[in-house]
């Protein structure tokens, strides 16, 4: 199987007062469609600079970074912008929902600026939530709020999932639905989703983990037999 996504010494470094600071160092990997990757690593280790640069919402120093074959480095600033919009589906930890627009009308949102989408009542329909597409934020649980934020994401049907600590605001029974609904969708859509967190045991429900430290990537461990939801240690 062909990888969607390649990583050739990719590097970012920041310049601070003259001093020069790495938040990501050489790293190396390919990752396939259909893949679950969890990122794991404490803070300030690099995960965040790793998914902004794959997002395409930061650019390397150094390296290469191939999307199907051609440096995402390279781009102009339109085949950026159609990258973000149309390749790639973003998930955050605190939701980012707008407050007021109803659970349907900002996964609509989503879905008009894409190319490929697919009808907004369906993205909903899939993570559970046809019957509150009427609500507004502030009417929804967290849980129920951060589906709404996977429905937004996934109506695009992007080439890439990317998901930063998307079980950070949640309780243990909302993050088991949250991290059972992103395996369905690598699943579904067949995309690879990239997670990261803080979390071993989330990391454990992948199919590689990427193991980070001071903007190092130190290793790639394979699960071979990754562990269901209902498995995991919350």
């Amino acid at each position: 199987m062909s990888a969607i996504l390649e990583a050739e010494n990719l590097s970012r470094r920041y310049t601070g007062g003259g001093v020069p600071v790495y938040a990501l160092r050489e790293a190396c990997f390919a990752i396939e469609a259909a893949e679950g990757v969890a990122v794991l690593g404490p803070s300030g280790s690099g995960k965040s600079t790793l998914l902004n640069i794959i997002g395409g919402m930061d650019a390397p120093t150094a390296g290469r970074l191939s999307y199907a074959g051609r440096d995402i480095a390279g781009f102009s600033p339109k085949e950026l912008t159609a990258y973000r919009r149309d390749v790639v589906g973003f998930v955050f930890q605190f939701f980012n929902l707008i407050p007021s627009l109803t659970a349907l009308e900002n996964v609509a949102l989503a879905a008009g600026i894409s190319r490929n989408s697919m009808p907004p009542q369906e993205a909903l329909d899939m993570v559970g939530l046809a019957e509150r597409s009427g609500h507004f934020p502030s009417q929804l649980s967290g849980g129920e709020q951060q589906r709404v934020s996977i429905a937004r994401a996934i109506v695009k049907n992007p080439d890439l999932l990317l998901c930063d600590e998307p079980t950070g605001a949640l309780d243990t029974q909302n993050s088991a639905t949250v991290v059972r609904l992103l395996l369905e969708m690598r699943d579904r859509l067949r995309c690879p989703v990239l997670i990261i967190t803080h979390n071993p045991e989330i990391a454990r429900a992948g199919n590689r983990v990427f193991h980070m430290k001071d903007g190092y990537l130190e290793k790639i461990v394979i699960n071979a037999t990754p562990a269901s939801v209902e498995d995991l240690q919350w």
